[in-house]
């Protein structure tokens, strides 16, 4: 019973956020430890990723400075362990950078799910998506 119940509970979230157009680092979090813990289907959340929902202003700010910080240096030196090309290089240098989340990506093994969140990260010169998951620096991108 208490799994229907977090998976309603999921729904009516998921609405609001809807509603909004916004998700919060609060909810991508509870959203994300809910389908890791098995008391939500990702069905439930299918209707963010229709059209992606953007990140609040805070967590936007914060996710563009962790992705500089990987491939630039407090002093503005290019690391020599830098993930990113040319092209999301210059996305990121854009004066008006937006993320949005745009789905989720499992990550684990052998029929264990490891929800992990997928971003869209939007500039001026054009679009890149990423997850999250860095090993070494090594960043997971796709185009």
């Amino acid at each position: 019973m208490a799994k229907l119940s977090k998976s309603i509970d999921t729904r009516k979230r998921v609405s609001k956020i809807l509603s909004t157009g916004v998700i919060s680092e609060k909810d991508l979090n509870l959203l994300k430890s809910r389908l890791n813990r098995g008391l939500c289907e990702y069905d439930d959340l299918e209707p963010l990723f229709i059209d992606y929902i953007a990140l609040s202003d805070d967590q936007t700010a914060k996710g563009v400075n962790w992705l500089r910080n990987l491939y630039k240096t407090p002093a503005g030196k290019i690391r020599k362990s830098n993930p990113f090309g040319a092209r999301e290089i210059s996305v990121l240098e854009s004066e008006d950078v937006k993320i949005d989340l745009c789905g989720f990506y499992d990550a684990g093994r052998y029929g264990c799910h490891n929800y992990i969140p997928n971003y869209c990260v939007y500039g001026d010169n054009g679009p890149f998506e990423y997850v999250p998951y860095c090993n070494d620096h090594e960043c997971y991108i796709t185009a």
